[in-house]
């Protein structure tokens, strides 16, 4: 029996269902006969979780273009990947908007906070780490603004 497997499993069965934790183990390619082991060892003999050959090729790896599904982040540079795409897509979007030259820049403006917000709540659920990324962007926008703003009326004398 394979103590990491193990425990993985005592970590983690309150916090989340056993079917999800199976198939974390699957994906990461633990062996069906060493999973059910653990899985019998740590909730009982008589549970309802089977693990077979066919549960192991059912589970396919979420891609990183798998946008549609939930996912569940296993190591940490798919977190990182995630929070960076999230981070970096909005100013790339927003420069192209830029050099774009059938766009006035306020109509570009209203479709890129429409777009945003569009994303905010698409990845909420789906990319948790997508949307820190876009939170992170906006939120360094604001302070961005604010602290320029705080500049300019010291420059004009307002704020002696």
């Amino acid at each position: 029996m394979n103590q990491g497997v193990v425990d993985y499993l005592k970590e983690n069965k309150d916090k989340f269902p056993g079917d999800v934790l199976i198939e974390q183990l699957v994906r990461v390619g633990h062996l069906p006969q060493e999973i059910q082991d653990a899985v019998n060892f740590v909730y009982g003999e008589k549970n309802d979780f089977i693990v077979s050959n066919s549960s192991v090729n059912s589970v396919a790896p979420t891609s990183f273009s798998d946008f549609k599904s939930f996912k569940t982040y296993t190591i940490f540079a798919e977190k990182r990947n995630d929070f960076l795409l999230g981070f970096f897509v909005p100013i790339i979007f927003n420069v192209v908007f830029r050099f774009v030259p059938f766009f006035v820049p306020f109509v570009g403006g209203i479709i890129s906070l429409g777009l945003y917000i569009f994303a905010l709540v698409y990845f909420f659920r789906r990319r948790r780490f997508i949307f820190y990324g876009l939170l992170a962007n906006f939120l360094l926008g604001i302070i961005i603004v604010f602290v320029y703003f705080i500049f300019m009326l010291q420059q004009t004398g307002f704020m002696r």
